[in-house]
């Protein structure tokens, strides 16, 4: 398996964001997701950026880097963790109670699946309070209503 890539920026070691909720100190060193020590930093500034979204739960695609942030996020925040998977060619969350607050997180941009990961969320009764992802959206991704984008960069 080759490790995912991608480039960091993000809460600083202690993962506290230092220039506020969308904004960090780049913590050094691409994310790679056979890093523990690079997962626990991207994890850390993930959780910075969920953090003023008040999440009750964190949400996150099955692939292997997703799933690793994800933990990083739901231990950081102190809530649980869910994942997205295909059943019969629909996407379900795996144990999302209804009305549970969620972000979405993401280590690649969140391009193209973004709406169905919305979604499989709210199909659920769930609220995806927002979208945590280390890179930005490409300028072509669409964007489901009412759902902000945050990254280190910003909020998209």
């Amino acid at each position: 398996m080759s490790p995912s890539t991608a480039p960091v920026s993000g809460a600083s070691q202690s993962g506290a964001s230092q220039a506020g909720p969308h904004s960090a100190s780049p913590p050094g060193g691409p994310f790679r997701d056979d890093d523990p020590a690079a997962v626990e930093r991207a994890g850390d500034a993930l959780a910075a950026l969920a953090a003023p979204y008040a999440p009750r739960a964190v949400v996150s695609r099955g692939d292997t880097a997703d799933v690793l942030l994800a933990h990083v996020v739901a231990r950081t925040l102190g809530v649980r963790r869910h994942v997205v998977v295909a059943d019969l060619g629909r996407l379900i969350v795996e144990d999302l109670p209804p009305g549970t607050r969620a972000v979405l997180v993401t280590g690649g941009a969140p391009d193209g699946e973004l709406g169905s990961l919305v979604r499989a969320v709210t199909s659920h009764g769930g609220e995806v309070a927002a979208v945590c992802s280390l890179t930005p959206p490409s300028g072509r991704a669409a964007h489901p209503e009412g759902v902000e984008v945050a990254h280190p960069g910003g909020v998209s």
